[in-house]
């Protein structure tokens, strides 16, 4: 179900490779990402940038954060995180509440305000690994569960688990 990161350069639209490439670049691509929980009716969206944005018929509020797209590893499996301010006990509310958001994924795309109902790059989606939060801020730490290096059976064998089986 998770879009293949091997190929973040194809998912480029024409227009973000002009502003990524220009020195001076009219406008700037912004980050929505959609955080999706089974307890969640419908995902929180948020959008990093000072002012909401409405794209594809949701609102997205604006919230302070740090994210980036992962770069792909030269080994083991692809990490990122993005880092928020703390806003306050609703957000640390649900955190508790959905066992430290186990479950929980996240959409990233971006768009350009002035046409915000086409996606530039994405999305991309994540599973939520990870959530640490303090006092200032709430970190979550994205990527896949690693299926290649898990096991395939219910029940391994082997000498010092079940020894004369093997």
């Amino acid at each position: 179900d998770h879009p293949d990161i091997g190929i973040m350069a194809k998912t480029l639209t024409t227009a973000y490779k002009v502003a990524a490439h220009t020195v001076a670049s009219p406008e700037a691509p912004i980050l929505l990402i959609d955080v999706d929980h089974p307890d969640l009716a419908i995902p929180a969206r948020f959008v990093q940038d000072h002012q909401n944005v409405t794209s594809g018929g949701n609102v997205y509020t604006a919230l302070a954060f740090e994210a980036q797209y992962p770069s792909e590893p030269e080994k083991g499996a692809i990490r990122t995180q993005i880092s928020m301010d703390n806003i306050g006990r609703e957000l640390t509310t649900w955190i508790e509440s959905s066992g430290g958001g186990v479950g929980s994924t996240i959409t990233m795309f971006e768009i350009f305000r002035s046409d915000a109902n086409t996606v530039q790059t994405g999305p991309f989606v994540f599973d939520i690994l990870d959530i640490t939060v303090t006092m200032d801020k709430v970190v979550c730490t994205l990527g896949f569960e690693d299926i290649y290096n898990k096991s395939g059976l219910q029940a391994t064998y082997r000498p010092d688990t079940h020894p004369g089986m093997v």
